[in-house]
């Protein structure tokens, strides 16, 4: 067989494509796993029998079933695919077993059928489409979700100028400084970006020039679109919930200090400039919660919960969504950098080696009291980064998002 290369590398913000075989009696689908490796993909393996059983607990872009062996292979289907509500099932049988797939085929419960033996090809070609259909029906149901949150902002028409000069190599910075400074807000909020990642200099940056000049010309488009959005998330929060954005604001300029230290000390792995905003933006997702409905809001994040997976499922129950999944929706909407999307979206999760995410869930343990849920792989990370920050004063934790608060 021909090397393959898939479709599609990433599934969904750059996170890799997630391929789950489901065997239903031992040995079934050693043939399978292989073909799937050789092909590119990773792949998980469970078996039926110990599929979790409740609903939407467990994610997949693909489920991949064998039922060859099993006439009852269909209560196993069904079982299996309340787990993983997003998957796109695709079933391996034999001429026996597939009039008992037919009518679950009807109901919507698998998508695709393929009778062994297959061939090769196909079986990867089945796949590449079934991902594909998989990431457009979740983007248009993220869409549809995001659609319900009242007031989520969008960036502002006149940044397209802003975009326009970037673009031109003759631009020069006092064209930049003109255009920024037609919004005062927006450049006051320049300013505080700028003195705060010259945090421990002798002197204040006092001019917009010098604020371009300090946080860099290539990105300082990006860095001016999620202020302006989150200046204009501000101007919509009642006086109580304008409280907590205040203090959001204050952490996330904190950790973005942090993040931005910790990639210039990194050997250029990660921009300085891309972890400064990344660390901005990876709670923005919690402003959009703040912003739709911050009684909930405050009822989530000011109880104690006994781990991660249960507060992110009570956000799923208040906002059908977690911050990381709203944050990582919203970026993607307003077209960031894939790398960055893909961090977020993962800033509480597995970091799979990503550098930027590594580096972002460090920073977040070092300014946040109490630490935040994160992949262990970061403990010996945040352990080295806290010394070696010190000396730059920078590491003190700011308070933790409300009395009692389980952190995410």
């Amino acid at each position: 067989m021909e090397s393959h290369v898939p479709y599609r590398a990433t599934a969904g913000r750059g996170a890799p494509a997630v391929l789950v075989v489901v065997a239903t009696a031992p040995d079934t689908t050693p043939r399978l796993e292989s073909l799937l490796r050789a092909g590119g993909y990773g792949v998980q393996k469970i078996h039926a029998a110990e599929a979790p059983s409740g609903p939407g607990q467990e994610f997949g872009d693909v489920l991949l079933m064998d039922c060859s062996s099993d006439q009852s292979a269909v209560r196993a289907i069904e079982r299996t695919r309340t787990a993983y509500p997003d998957s796109t099932v695709i079933v391996t049988g034999t001429s026996e077993t597939e009039p008992e797939i037919v009518p679950v085929i009807a109901r919507g419960g698998v998508q695709h059928f393929m009778t062994i033996p297959w061939i090769d090809e196909e079986m990867l070609a089945m796949v590449d489409q079934a991902i594909t259909v998989g990431e457009h029906r979740r983007e248009q149901r993220l869409r549809e979700l995001l659609g319900s949150f009242t007031n989520v902002p969008m960036p502002e028409q006149n940044f397209s100028r802003l975009q326009g000069l970037l673009a031109r190599p003759d631009c020069s910075i006092w064209q930049l400084v003109t255009e920024i400074e037609k919004n005062p807000a927006l450049a006051a909020k320049v300013l505080q970006v700028a003195n705060s990642v010259h945090i421990g200099t002798r002197q204040a940056v006092q001019s917009i020039a010098e604020a371009i000049s300090l946080i860099g010309t290539r990105y300082i488009s990006t860095m001016m679109t999620a202020l302006e959005i989150v200046e204009r998330m501000a101007r919509a929060f009642t006086p109580e919930a304008r409280l907590e954005y205040q203090r959001l604001w204050s952490l996330a300029l904190h950790r973005a200090i942090v993040g931005r230290h910790i990639a210039s000390f990194s050997g250029q792995m990660v921009r300085p400039e891309v972890a400064h905003v990344a660390c901005l933006l990876q709670d923005v997702g919690l402003l959009i919660q703040l912003l739709k409905d911050g009684d909930r809001y405050r009822e989530i994040w000011g109880s104690q919960w006994e781990s991660p997976e249960a507060l992110q499922g009570a956000e799923r129950e208040a906002f059908r969504l977690s911050h990381e999944e709203i944050g990582a929706a919203l970026l993607e909407l307003w077209n960031f950098p894939g790398p960055m999307v893909a961090a977020i979206a993962h800033h509480h999760s597995a970091t799979n080696g990503d550098i930027l995410t590594q580096i972002m869930q460090t920073a977040d343990c070092l300014v946040e009291t109490a630490p935040p849920a994160h992949d262990p792989v970061v403990d010996s990370l945040v352990d080295f980064w806290r010394e070696r920050l010190e000396g730059f004063g920078i590491t003190e934790s700011v308070p933790d998002r409300t009395a009692g608060t389980g952190r995410a």
